[in-house]
């Protein structure tokens, strides 16, 4: 059996369900860096393989205490704000940047007043986690809510048969050569087994968008053949 064409891909369908989701955290936190004076920080948003780590987490708080640390003071309305935008109580509108100095003994403490920032200002849990920690060394671990995880279960019933769709062959295309069974010889188990894991292996292709073309490679060519013509 041949595969011809890049067939290199990851297939998670869970990673597929929350993408919308993580780019919205990813904004949240993006944004609240800006507000801590912070533009186009480098930090991550990933997808963990440990439970015990959360289903998402982020290194937000590490990046940002040694920004801050060597930013100095921070401006508390570094960004114009908007009408719709709340200032504390007492602080009128138009009036200059208040600054501070943010004091943080460590990423962890960090971490911590993001957190609370999140559920408060920015109302994550609305977005569907059910909880959202700091842990050591500056760690933001958010953990999905079992509402938000069965609301998927919807999503798969109307998607049906087009349920985990990828495009990552979108516009190639795979040959799946399989089979092949020798017209001389008596068949043997490799050419049964080799018929249901070539046609398992298209239909993965085919799901991932590559354009499969299944073929039985036909060995009706050489000496082996002719002798038995002749026979």
């Amino acid at each position: 059996m041949q595969v011809h064409g890049n067939c290199s891909f990851e297939c998670d369908i869970m990673k597929k369900m929350i993408k919308d989701t993580k780019n919205k955290i990813y904004s949240i936190l993006t944004d609240l860096a800006m507000d801590l004076g912070q533009k186009d920080l480098p930090f991550k948003l990933e997808i963990q393989k440990e439970k015990s780590h959360g289903d998402l987490a982020s290194n937000i708080a590490l990046i940002l205490y040694k920004n801050l640390k060597m930013a100095g003071p921070v401006s508390l309305y570094p960004r114009p704000m908007s009408s719709v935008d709340k200032l504390p109580a007492g602080t009128r509108r138009g009036a200059p940047a208040l600054t501070t100095r943010l004091e943080f003994k460590s990423p962890l403490e960090l971490a911590e007043h993001i957190v609370k920032i999140l559920n408060t200002k920015y109302k994550t849990p609305d977005t569907g986690f059910d909880k959202i920690e700091a842990v050591a060394p500056g760690f933001i671990n958010f953990y999905f809510s079992k509402s938000f995880l069965t609301s998927q279960i919807e999503e798969i019933i109307n998607l049906g048969e087009n349920f985990g769709n990828l495009e990552i062959g979108k516009g190639k295309k795979a040959s799946v050569e399989f089979v092949s069974a020798n017209p001389t010889g008596p068949l043997h188990i490799g050419n049964a087994r080799g018929g249901p894991l070539g046609d398992t292996i298209a239909n993965v292709l085919a799901k991932a968008g590559y354009k499969v073309t299944r073929e039985y490679l036909h060995n009706d060519v050489g000496g082996q053949v002719e002798r038995l013509g002749e026979a």
